[in-house]
């Protein structure tokens, strides 16, 4: 077994379904100190079945002192974080080496045609060095939250629509994984997703900052949080049954409900709040619906890809998604079940997590792509066990 496992690292929710996550500390003599150290974490999902595999991370460890070069931005290691991969040691065990990539997501934003116009250019609305993804409107079209790394960890940020006037509405700090924020229907709540003790919960916050309140307490997975149109429930995705499913509860806290049974994944309610439409999965291709009451799960829209589950918007008239085949952002006509071509972007789409969103109009897209993937050699002298 490589290193020894912490807290809530193997985690056996079904016979057939099991994640693992190996993790081993390092200590590095940074600064003539023994107390930083590296930490290397390998990622698996479904290992006995049909395995979805992640990078091996790498961060430091809370016993880095203030000061050290896992908290100096100049080394690359913002806020305790690196994206590591592929460690390798010198055969005398002395010197570690490691590809530490560096990927710059950004927001764009996209004008739907409206012929007989001319198309108007993309434009990056917004963009820093760090992440800057997972874009949604608010209800009334006037504001976007998003989430970025620009303050160090991943924060839930907004912004007016235009792209000015950003303010971080969470102070979440540390190395722990937050994601995929969502409006309330009022546009004074956004709900997000949280691993703070190492499995992700659902959390809400108001737009005004403050601290954020816990929904959710299985030591399941519960992600990809969206508000219900008469703002009374909250869906999220959760493997608590050993598959992800979509559940809901209400938006005050309580009993969670399960809604899909075939399997669901990020959901959102149709305008009408008729139905929910979702992906099947982390990796499961196609985009489903089914009544907000229960009933026939249905097929959709076939074309979105697997791992594109966080690259789809629903409006009134349709579905705007990204097409990994075509490379473009397409529309599915509900009036005519004919898909269109609606803009090729320049770049590909980010992490599956990191989305796509349309304004309440329909006049704009956001798209979250990735304008800059390089990666580095990292070389570790003295290296100790």
């Amino acid at each position: 077994m490589f290193g020894y496992m912490g807290r809530n690292q193997l985690t056996g929710p079904g016979r057939n379904n099991w994640d693992m996550a190996p993790l081993k500390d390092f200590e590095l003599p940074w600064f003539g100190t023994e107390r930083s150290r590296l930490q290397f974490r390998w990622e698996t999902f479904n290992t006995f079945n049909h395995p979805q595999w992640q990078w091996i991370n790498a961060g430091c460890s809370d016993l880095t002192p203030p000061g050290a070069p896992c908290g100096d931005p100049e080394n690359n290691l913002r806020n305790g974080q690196v994206n590591a991969a592929w460690p390798a040691l010198s055969h005398d065990g002395r010197r570690l080496a490691y590809v530490q990539a560096f990927g710059d997501t950004n927001i764009w934003r996209f004008a739907v045609p409206r012929p007989p116009g001319p198309r108007r250019p993309p434009t990056k609305l917004i963009a820093s060095s760090a992440l800057d993804a997972g874009p949604q409107y608010s209800p009334d079209g006037k504001r976007i939250v998003f989430v970025s790394s620009r303050s160090g960890g991943n924060e839930m940020w907004v912004c007016d629509r235009d792209g000015s006037n950003l303010v971080q509405v969470t102070s979440l700090r540390g190395t722990a994984m937050a994601g995929t924020p969502r409006w309330s229907r009022d546009g004074r709540h956004i709900a997000f997703d949280f691993n703070p003790e190492g499995h992700d919960d659902i959390y809400v916050v108001s737009v005004e900052g403050g601290p954020p309140r816990r929904l959710t307490s299985e030591k399941s997975e519960d992600v990809t949080p969206s508000w219900s149109r008469d703002g009374q429930w909250i869906y999220f995705a959760s493997n608590r049954t050993g598959n992800w499913q979509v559940w809901k509860m209400p938006a005050e806290g309580g009993k969670a409900v399960q809604v899909t049974k075939g399997g669901g994944f990020a959901a959102f309610e149709s305008t009408d709040g008729k139905f929910l439409y979702y992906a099947k999965g982390l990796t499961v291709p196609g985009l489903w619906k089914v009544p907000v009451e229960g009933g026939e799960e249905t097929l959709v829209l076939e074309q979105l890809g697997a791992t594109l589950w966080g690259y789809w918007g629903l409006t009134q008239d349709g579905i705007y998604f990204y097409n990994a085949r075509t490379r473009a952002i397409e529309f599915l006509s509900f009036a005519t079940h004919k898909v269109t071509q609606i803009v090729k972007p320049e770049k590909p789409p980010g992490d599956a997590r990191m989305g796509f969103a349309v304004s309440p109009d329909g006049r704009w897209i956001l798209y979250a792509q990735v304008d800059q993937d390089v990666s580095d050699i990292m070389l570790v002298e003295n290296f100790r066990w």
